[in-house]
C-alpha cells in the first residue's frame, strides 16, 4: 500500500490517528522503520521508541487481573520490593506489573501503610514546574536518553529524572492529560523551559 508522507506538525504530539498508522505499517505490513519514519513525517528513533511504547502499555491490557494478584503487587511493595523483582515473583513483564501499580494508585487501591514507606523511599520532590518540564520534553521526543541529558534539576539525579516520567505517564497525571489535549498553546510553559535548559529549543517554546 501506497502512504503519502504526513504534513509536519507544529506539536509533534502522537493523535490515536497517527499510533494506529504506526502499528498498522509496522504489525500488518512489515515496514522497516526507516520507512515508516518518511511515512509519518517522524525520526526513525521517534518511531521505535513510540513503537516501543504502545507496546509496553498494552502488555498490561492482555493480563487478567485478579484481587490475589494486585495483592501480590501491594504486598510486594509493602515489602521494599521493586517493580522489576515483582514481575519475577509473579512471572510478568515489569511493564505489565509497572501499569497494573499506577492503575491501582489511580483508582485510591493501595493502603496508607504501603504509600508511606514509598514516600520516604521517594523523597525527592518534583515541583510542578519540573514535571511540565519533563512531560513536555517527552511528548516533543518520547526518549528518555535524550531527555535525562537535556533537563538538570537540582538534587536530582537523571535516576530520578527517569523514573519522575514513568510515574507521571503511567499513572496518568492530570497534568499529563492535560497536557496531551492542547494544541500549540503553551501557558507558561516556554519560561519553564527556558530555565531548565537555557534557551529555546522547539517550537511551541518560541
Amino acid at each position: 500500500m501506497e502512504h503519502q508522507p504526513r504534513a509536519p506538525l507544529k506539536l509533534r504530539r502522537w493523535t490515536s490517528e497517527d499510533e494506529q498508522m504506526l502499528l498498522n505499517l509496522r504489525d500488518r505490513e512489515k515496514k522497516d522503520f526507516t520507512d515508516i519514519a518518511k511515512i509519518l513525517n517522524r525520526t526513525t528513533a521517534a518511531a521505535i521508541q513510540h513503537y516501543s511504547v504502545l507496546k509496553q502499555q498494552s502488555e498490561g491490557r492482555f493480563v487478567e487481573w485478579t484481587h490475589a494478584m494486585d495483592e501480590h503487587i501491594i504486598n510486594g511493595r509493602r515489602r521494599g520490593l521493586h517493580i522489576k523483582t515483582i514481575s519475577v515473583e509473579m512471572k510478568l513483564t515489569a511493564h505489565a506489573v509497572a501499569d497494573r501499580w499506577y492503575t491501582l494508585l489511580r483508582e485510591k487501591k493501595v493502603p496508607e501503610d504501603v504509600l508511606a514507606i514509598w514516600r520516604r523511599k521517594n523523597d525527592v520532590v518534583f515541583t510542578l514546574e519540573e514535571d511540565e518540564v519533563i512531560l513536555r520534553l517527552w511528548i516533543e521526543m518520547e526518549d528518555d536518553e535524550q531527555l535525562v541529558r537535556m533537563v538538570s534539576f537540582r538534587g536530582k539525579s537523571q535516576s530520578d529524572i527517569r523514573e519522575r516520567r514513568i510515574e507521571l505517564v503511567y499513572g496518568s497525571s492530570p497534568l499529563y492529560q492535560r497536557l496531551l489535549g492542547i494544541g500549540d498553546g503553551g501557558g507558561n510553559a516556554p519560561h519553564a523551559l527556558d530555565k531548565a535548559l537555557g534557551k529555546p529549543r522547539y517550537g511551541w517554546m518560541t
